[in-house]
Parts: C-alpha cells; structure tokens; sequence
C-alpha cells in the first residue's frame, strides 16, 4: 500500500534544478572543518560509523563512487550530503532521469535536528561549491521545501528550472 501512494506522489511533486557555474571565494569560519570520504573504511570517527549504523543503506553508495560530504563543527558533525559524477541521474521524488555529462550533482543532504537554522548546510554548500569551482555543480530540491530552496540560493545557486511528472 505504501509503495502504491509513493507512485501516486511521484505525479504531484516537482522539483527546482539549480546550477552553479561561478567561481567563489569563500573561506569556512572558525571552528568548522570541511571533509570528504571517500570511502567507509576511510570513516576514522565513532560518530560517522555510528551516522551508518542507522543509515545502511547509504553505506553501499561508496561502493558506487560516491563521495560523502560533510561539515564538523566544533568536532561534531552538523550537515552533510553526497557527490555523484556520471551521466545521467534519476531524481527518485518525481521519477526523472537528467543529464548530467561532465557535471557533478550533488543530493541527500541531511542536517542535524538540534543544528537546523544555523546557517551549517548553507556554509556547506558553499565550501562544496568553492573546492568544486572547476566543474559546473548541479543540485535540486523539492519545490515545497522552502527551507532548502532558501539555503541554496544563499550559497549562490541559480535557479535553472522547474521538473514535474505529470501523466
């Protein structure tokens, strides 16, 4: 039954695509550190294993070639998210396969309760756009969530267009 209303969402929802092409200067503030694993065994703290531990599902996508973002402040870990480079990129929440030849996509960011309106996914989409300036970064988000939207915007992504699934 669960799986049924999840196919039936799929064709209400849309999604807004945003790119970023400019580079940007942008210097982490204090207390934060910007790190990328690129592997589970490359997970040297008890707080990411145990961030797995209730995610297992997540852990198989390094076996895929994906890379984990993540952003420590004050040796905690407060946001974080997941890199993909390939071709093509199927956006689960409306069914939608996008191209995304030589561009780097980045989703499934997820940002601590208890940290949430702080400013952390912003300050982290904005590292991930400066150490990835090289390449054209393509992220998107559901068009009912503002919280996101907002965040995105203010790390300097455009709003490239909107992506719906209807019959």
């Amino acid at each position: 039954m669960i799986n049924f209303l999840k196919k039936i969402i799929i064709y209400f929802r849309s999604v807004n695509i945003y790119v970023s092409k400019k580079k940007l200067k942008f210097k982490l503030p204090r207390y934060y550190k910007f790190r990328i694993i690129r592997s589970f065994s490359g997970i040297d703290s008890k707080e990411l294993k145990n961030y797995f531990e209730n995610h297992i599902e997540k852990k198989k996508r390094f076996s895929k070639g994906y890379l984990f973002l993540t952003l420590i402040y004050k040796k905690k870990l407060v946001s974080s998210g997941w890199l993909f480079s390939g071709n093509s990129w199927n956006i689960e929440e409306i069914n939608q396969n996008i191209s995304i030849k030589k561009k780097l996509l980045i989703f499934d960011f997820f940002t601590t309760p208890y940290e949430r309106g702080k400013g952390h996914y912003t300050n982290l989409l904005k590292i991930i756009r400066r150490k990835f300036q090289d390449k054209e970064i393509i992220i998107y988000a559901l068009s009912s969530n503002l919280k996101s939207k907002r965040a995105i915007v203010s790390a300097g992504f455009k709003f490239k267009h909107n992506l719906k699934n209807f019959l």
